[in-house]
């Protein structure tokens, strides 16, 4: 690229009108990821800090005339600590965790930024004198106070209020090193999340204190069971209590952030709202106050349009272009961040005129675990990023590139195998990475792109190469972005190098340009809406709506005339319903899946079924269901054949002390013949289903009277069950990063359950093969690996086993205690391990684990659904292919 010549529109993104606004503001005032915000003014200038976790540098600082334009102008630290979960070191990583909700202060002429570790383990403070130029001091002691925030008191006493659900206020050294000896630490709000109800979700955290007209405020985020993030408020007239509480906003879960008044005396609230895959967005929210308490909103509604005139565009400088035209040893722009820690020996700029160099020096494999990824912010409501990246000092199996980065990251690249470069899509989105599509490259520049589209939260990311930079070829697969706790933070653009093979390798970049807008080159005109819409086959008697098409758009419609927003959630996304003159909305989804979908729709915030279709008990909830028409879905359909039954059976537990259900299926002509025994197939669901999934959204009867009357089925008896498991004390327990998943222990109560109750039960209740050789096992997902969890260590019970997207049974020289080690004991009990997934899942590990298992002399069969997902057309196909390979006597 010639550096002299910088075409206008490049200018124009490096002043960067980033967001076109209205004359008046409109939430979120940042459409990107600046959570946990922590706002104070000074004078007529505002100030915010901000959580980039696992982010180096972070907190990043951020100032404002209004409240509404923000521009970057530092941060508290270059590096939170040296350790190897920062440097991604020995299989461990500091995402999702680094530094969490800061605190803000400013107090006797000098700032004060605060903020804690679980990876350091440590409280940090950082101070200056000048914000805007920074020069941070940093103080820091143990232990790590959690979502804390400092406060300094009118008599000169500095104290610290933290924790989750009980807050504790603790009394600081006048130092700020330490929690102070003999001082104030005691619990001052208990339960702070008891005023927004029992049943809580996420106990009340994020603290905030101020201090108003001689009273004490501290805000909380809350988040009760089944509702949304909450704003809480407790007050006091003495720092150390007692408090009273009450909600203050509960709305569109805006929550969490803090107070703030104007010169001209009017009071907001910065709050943030999850807003989808590109993060975590502030909201800014008015306030006024009634008999001492702040009233949040307009009628309790975070407004989106807001009363503060926005005679600025764009979100300043949190994101820019850059020619990486700089002296080599000049810092960086503020606008780029290093994934974890970086190591400076490894990175150049200036080392070649005009270009930024990353070198490899380590062996990683894996983009998430590089060090010098340099990333930057994705934004709404679309962006592109577009760099050129120079390869021809690759060494074999390095892989450099352009990321759209967070746990489910997709990326295109270049990659080097042999003396051979290449082209390469790679999308983790099923939580693995997978090499989507491959293209030769035969010269030594690529120009890379991708293009995010966050409007009404479709979450979509496509990648495109150049190899001139003007045409523009589409790779790979679009990418369903998704924001993950492991990770908690919005998606960054990233540009990375890392080796596999061999360290020392090194490729150039010689730009990055970020826009606002999608290149027209990849917004080619959409084929219209085919107009052939049916009413859903899953709807209930009589009702129009939802409809589904022939390219399997789903269309809802709902009655709701005082709604102010009405979506279609679908698939893990939220689609916009438009409302009519008559008061109806409607709104179509992009087409989906083959096969059947859990569905809601969202009404002001309000999670409600469609009176219009049937219910079906999924995602934890009874709820909305529609079936998208196959091409192939004769194999359940409902035919002129002998039909079996499902019969509802009721029990008592000992084991649970509960009642207890499970539908049994009994093959055609089951009560003709009553000296006929039949073999058994016990049949699990997935995670948020129950016994009624296989019955219900599996469609297990009409599968197997078909394959029955083709003779390709043996007939066989088939128990479904409910597994939802539960530790003991009936809660499940939360997932913790780089933990066991599921804990130790998980199926142990279902397999007592299953081995000592449900199948002694059926086996004197119905004729059947009592035996193993006449016993299977199956499940879809959690089902699947509860089948491994169960049938692998039961031999003796079950000589048939069936995992349907629920992983695999392992190595086959070591898992289960080497059953499967000695290949010819382990045929004489298990005739037949099945391991089946979607397309779109994790079919190369499915095809290899099974291939693996084959060499070591079992008999073991894989299958992979076309074209779908973790989903219920998967699991019916897997069921199809499993039944006709059973209990082949």
């Amino acid at each position: 690229m010639n550096k002299n010549y910088v075409w206008v529109i490049i200018l124009a993104l490096v002043l960067f009108p980033v967001l076109v606004r209205a004359d008046s503001a409109q939430n979120p005032v940042i459409w990107a990821d600046v959570p946990d915000v922590a706002v104070i003014r000074v004078g007529d200038t505002y100030y915010m800090s901000s959580t980039t976790m696992h982010m180096s540098p972070g907190v990043p600082i951020m100032k404002s005339k209004d409240l509404v334009n923000w521009q970057l102008i530092g941060y508290a630290y270059d590096t939170l600590a040296d350790n190897e979960a920062l440097r991604l070191e020995n299989s461990r990583g500091a995402y999702g965790q680094g530094s969490w909700a800061s605190s803000l202060r400013y107090h006797d002429g000098t700032y004060y930024v605060s903020t804690f570790s679980s990876t350091s383990g440590r409280t940090h403070i950082y101070i200056t004198k000048d914000i805007e130029k920074g020069n941070w001091r940093e103080i820091s002691f143990a232990p790590s106070l959690h979502d804390h925030s400092l406060f300094f008191d009118d008599d000169g006493r500095v104290y610290m209020i933290y924790g989750g659900g009980n807050l504790r206020l603790v009394e600081l050294k006048q130092d700020l090193t330490g929690i102070k000896d003999g001082g104030f630490n005691d619990i001052v709000i208990r339960n702070a999340s008891a005023v927004a109800g029992p049943n809580v979700g996420l106990n009340a955290e994020g603290s905030q204190m101020l201090k108003v007209n001689g009273k004490y405020y501290v805000m909380n985020i809350t988040w009760p069971r089944g509702g949304m993030r909450t704003q809480i408020i407790h007050r006091a007239d003495k720092i150390t209590g007692p408090y009273e509480g009450k909600v203050v906003l509960q709305d569109q879960g805006v929550a969490q952030g803090c107070l703030i008044d104007t010169p001209d005396g009017k009071w907001y609230a910065m709050l943030f709202q999850d807003n989808g895959s590109v993060g975590r967005s502030p909201w800014l929210v008015p306030v006024k106050w009634e008999e001492g308490w702040p009233v949040l909103g307009i009628d309790g509604k975070a407004p989106r349009t807001l009363d503060i005139a926005d005679n600025e565009q764009g979100i300043g400088n949190i994101v820019a272009s850059d020619e990486f035209n700089r002296k080599s040893g000049e810092p960086l722009p503020l606008v780029w961040q290093w994934n974890h820690n970086p190591d400076h020996r490894y990175w150049s700029i200036g080392q070649r005129n005009g270009y930024l160099r990353l070198t490899t020096g380590r062996v990683d494999g894996d983009v998430l675990k590089a060090r010098n990824t340099l990333t930057q912010r994705t934004f709404g409501p679309v962006c592109s990023a577009v760099t050129k990246i120079e390869v021809d000092n690759m060494k074999d199996g390095d892989c450099a590139g352009l990321i759209a980065l967070q746990k489910k990251y997709g990326f295109v690249g270049v990659k080097m195998d042999g003396s051979s470069r290449s082209i390469v899509m790679v999308s983790a989105q099923s939580d693995k990475p997978e090499t989507v599509e491959t293209v030769s490259l035969n010269q030594q520049t690529v120009h890379l792109r991708i293009d995010c589209d966050f409007r009404e939260r479709t979450d979509k990311a496509n990648f495109y190469y150049s190899l001139d930079g003007q045409t523009w070829t589409k790779i790979g697969s679009v990418l369903q972005m998704s924001y993950t706790l492991p990770h908690f933070m919005g998606y960054r653009f990233g540009l990375f190098n890392f080796a596999a093979k061999e360290t020392g390798g090194f490729v150039d970049f010689d730009y990055y340009h970020v826009s606002p807008q999608v290149p027209s080159a990849a917004q080619a005109d959409q084929p219209a809406v085919a107009d052939d819409f049916k009413p859903a086959s899953t709807n209930q008697p009589g009702r129009q709506y939802p409809q589904v098409n022939s390219e399997g758009r789903v269309r809802a419609r709902i009655v709701a005339p005082e709604a102010q927003q009405v979506l279609l959630d679908i698939g893990g996304v939220k689609y916009p319903m438009t409302k009519g003159q008559d008061g109806a909305w409607i709104g179509d989804s992009m087409p989906q899946d083959e096969g059947f979908h859990y569905y809601q729709l969202v009404i002001d915030s309000a999670q409600v079924p469609d009176p219009g279709s049937m219910y079906f008990f999924g995602a934890s909830r009874w709820g909305s269901g529609v079936e998208v028409p196959a091409k192939d879905q004769d194999f359940y359909a409902l035919k002129d054949v002998p039909h079996g039954q499902i019969c509802q059976n009721l029990y008592f537990s000992k084991i649970t002390s509960t009642w207890r259900r499970c539908f049994v299926y009994t093959p055609p002509f089951y009560d003709k013949d009553t000296t006929k025994r039949y073999p058994v197939l016990y049949l699990q669901h997935g995670g948020g289903e129950d016994e009624t999934g296989w019955p219900g959204q599996g469609k297990t009867n009409l599968i197997m009277d078909n394959l029955i009357a083709e003779g390709r089925a043996r007939p066989f008896i088939i128990v479904m069950d409910n597994g939802t498991w539960s530790m003991p004390g009936r809660q499940r327990p939360r997932r913790v990063e780089g933990a066991s998943w599921p804990p130790t222990g998980w199926a142990d109560t279902f397999k007592k359950v299953l081995l000592e109750e449900i199948i002694p039960m059926i086996d004197t209740s119905y004729r059947t093969l009592a035996d193993q050789p006449h016993r299977a096992m199956a499940g879809l997902s959690m089902g699947g690996m509860q089948t491994n969890a169960i049938a692998m260590e039961n031999l003796d019970v079950f000589s048939h086993i069936g995992i349907f997207s629920g992983g695999t049974v392992g190595d086959p020289a070591t898992a289960h205690h080497g059953v499967m080690a000695n290949a010819q004991e382990f045929n004489k009990k298990v005739k037949l391990i099945f391991e089946s997934c979607g397309s779109k899942e994790r079919p190369d590990s499915v095809r290899a684990h099974v291939e693996q298992l084959k060499a070591a002399g079992i008999n073991a069969v894989s299958y992979v659904s076309p074209d779908t997902a973790h989903e219920w057309q998967t699991w019916r196909r897997s069921l199809y292919q499993f039944a006709p390979l059973l209990f082949k006597d």
